[in-house]
């Protein structure tokens, strides 16, 4: 149970990516997320991370992802998507 929470905390964004319209151009704006909508964004996320792994069975699944977000957070490719993007609404920010 503390491995899942702490996994979900470290998937947890506070913002997304929202596009506007203003003049001609489309700029991404950066919108803050209720929390019961980033609790539901969470678990989406982590779904589907699981699902995109290619071992066998389920349980070997969950396992390797669950080590990979929680042991070797370096090497997993869900966070690095992560990271990726909160760069990305954090530039957006600044502008």
């Amino acid at each position: 149970y503390n491995v899942l929470l702490r996994t979900l905390r470290s998937l947890r964004m506070q913002f997304i990516l929202v596009a506007k319209r203003q003049g001609k151009q489309i700029l991404e704006i950066p919108v803050p997320i209720r929390r019961n909508k980033r609790d539901i964004m969470n678990i989406q996320t982590l779904y589907l991370a699981i699902k995109r792994r290619r071992e066998r069975n389920l349980y070997e699944r969950l396992e390797q992802e669950m080590l990979t977000l929680t042991l070797y957070q370096s090497q997993s490719p869900t966070l690095r998507q992560r990271n990726l993007y909160m760069a990305k609404v954090y530039e957006e920010r600044v502008n």
